[in-house]
């Protein structure tokens, strides 16, 4: 039986043009996630302001801090969208 260091030092020819694809197609689904949490969370505060005329004005202002914290949220997701795709054009620049 081989021992790990042995069946490694044989195997010394790593497909680096497959190991690029897989990292590309990681990006690409973390970027869709990022995008999918963004889109949520800005639907969320869209959701914030609806009957936003009827309410008092505590209630109002719970609203508009709610917003502004789904906005936010939204904001940093698609902070992350960003990263991900520009990674993953790097990934695929290496090719």
């Amino acid at each position: 039986m081989k021992s790990f260091k042995t069946f490694i030092a044989e195997r010394t020819t790593l497909n680096e043009k497959v190991v690029r694809k897989g990292a590309v197609a990681a990006y690409a689904l973390k970027g869709k996630r990022f995008g999918d949490n963004a889109e949520r969370k800005f639907k969320a505060a869209q959701k914030s302001f609806i009957g936003y005329g009827t309410k008092d004005a505590e209630s109002r202002i719970d609203s508009i801090a709610s917003a502004i914290s789904s906005m936010a949220d939204g904001l940093a997701d698609t902070r992350q969208q960003i990263g991900s795709v520009s990674a993953q054009i790097t990934s695929l620049s290496l090719l």
